[in-house]
């Protein structure tokens, strides 16, 4: 009987073990395989977030397309919406 438990608890500790082993071994490989977060192509970039006037879309200052009129600069994403903006 003393036998039985034995074995049973010994069972348990290597099914632990593997458990463990496999979840950090699958852990190592998910983070290997996957791609960048974030949009193909593009890298994350710092700066602070600026309103496109044209689109309304929220664009990084480090990335914007900028326009400055007098002593005021306007942020857009694009050079499209830099090209629609009316200053006035």
């Amino acid at each position: 009987m003393i036998r039985a438990v034995l074995y049973l608890l010994l069972t348990v500790l290597v099914l632990t073990l593997l458990r463990a082993i496999i979840g950090v071994v699958s852990k190592a490989l998910t983070s290997q395989l996957q791609p960048n977060t974030g949009q193909p192509g593009r890298e994350r970039s710092g700066g602070q977030l600026r309103r496109d006037p044209v689109c309304g879309a929220y664009v990084s200052e480090d990335v914007s397309t900028k326009k400055t009129v007098g002593n005021k600069t306007f942020y857009f994403c694009s050079p499209a919406c830099r090209d629609k903006h009316q200053t006035g």
